[in-house]
């Protein structure tokens, strides 16, 4: 999906103003089709000006990089994953590769 880039907004801004005046000509010479067409462009205006301003509210994620290893890992214990797992936690969020888990449904001793 395309992104807005929030630098946009200020072009938006100037790009909305142009179709409301457009949009008043249109009305004295009552343009009924040059109307409706100018009514959906600024619907489309408006959203991207609410998705630039949306994006750039947000702050970036770091999703660190691949491979590094500058901090310790941290353990996994396995019996609290299935667990909570058991209570309907979805896998994703367990921190424990799906494999591991599959194995596990008779193993709870194990730590």
């Amino acid at each position: 999906m395309l992104q807005v880039n929030a630098k946009t907004l200020p072009r938006l801004a100037e790009i909305e103003k142009d179709l409301i005046l457009r949009r008043k000509r249109a009305e004295e010479e009552q343009w009924l089709g040059e109307i409706e067409g100018i009514d959906m462009t600024l619907t489309f205006v408006r959203t991207k000006q609410a998705d630039a301003a949306r994006l750039a509210h947000r702050s970036p994620v770091d999703l660190g990089r691949a491979g590094d290893t500058t901090g310790p890992a941290q353990p996994v214990r396995v019996p609290s994953a299935l667990a909570k797992w058991r209570q309907g936690v979805p896998r994703d969020r367990l921190g424990v590769p799906f494999g591991e888990l599959e194995g596990l449904h008779s193993a709870e001793s194990c730590v």
